[in-house]
């Protein structure tokens, strides 16, 4: 089964263990455990039906930050199978959702640090897709997989930028290095700093709209590992 989850970014809310999604070594210090996602639908008569997805793993990430804008998180999962029952699991607690904050593009983003492009660019937007490739493993017999094959970790985005200089067009036709990095949140200790400390560009061409428009310059790019921090992206939580 497939599917997806999409809540907004809050402070203080976290996501799993970050090597699952960064590339780099384990930073937790239990062991590697799948979730059960569960959905519960209430019926008229005060019953329940809850359908359960078992040993179910992050497969992509994606997060959108755009001026003027809230701030979007998305998860695609993947899980091995479904059953569904009408009764809470033994020992199973319910919390309630968090009522935090929900992260906008203007009072929640620290400024983008990216080195190698030369003054710190003013960008419109900046999105980054992260996937784990992911794939189920199913066999004869069965109408759950057997488990789920790990793929290569993916980091690519776009970034928006208004067109100061020549620096990012140059670094483009170059084939450079760049870095890129930026802090989320609103309070001190529960921001999240993303880090990807090498970054190919794939596109970087300046766009001139027409009259009365900004000249942008529309970039893709895909993180690649490096060897310094050992990781192709690292994600610091509690900043």
């Amino acid at each position: 089964l497939d599917g997806e989850a999409c809540p907004r970014l809050k402070p203080g809310a976290y996501f799993g263990e970050l090597a699952l999604i960064t590339n780099a070594p384990r930073a937790a210090s239990v062991a590697e455990k799948s979730a059960t996602f569960e959905k519960t639908f209430n019926k008229s008569d005060g019953s329940f039906i809850m359908q359960r997805f078992a040993g179910t793993a992050i497969n992509t990430m994606n997060l959108a930050i755009t001026a003027q804008q809230l701030v979007t998180l998305g998860f695609g999962v993947m899980s091995r199978g479904v059953t569904q029952a009408e009764t809470a699991i033994t020992g199973a607690t319910y919390a309630d959702a968090t009522d935090a904050p929900i992260l906008s593009a203007a009072a929640d983003f620290g400024s983008l640090v990216a080195t190698g492009l030369g003054a710190n660019p003013l960008i419109q937007s900046i999105t980054l897709d992260l996937s784990n490739n992911l794939r189920q493993q199913m066999v004869v017999g069965s109408l759950d997989s057997a488990g789920q094959g790990y793929g290569q970790f993916v980091a690519t985005g776009t970034l928006n930028l208004y067109f100061e200089d020549a620096a990012l067009y140059q670094a483009f036709l170059d084939h450079d290095d760049v870095s890129i990095e930026f802090t989320m949140g609103r309070e001190a200790g529960s921001r999240y700093k993303f880090e990807l400390p090498k970054v190919k560009l794939s596109s970087g061409n300046p766009t001139a709209g027409g009259n009365d428009q900004e000249v942008m310059i529309n970039a893709n790019f895909q993180a690649i590992y490096d060897g310094t921090s050992g990781a192709t992206m690292t994600l610091t939580r509690g900043v």
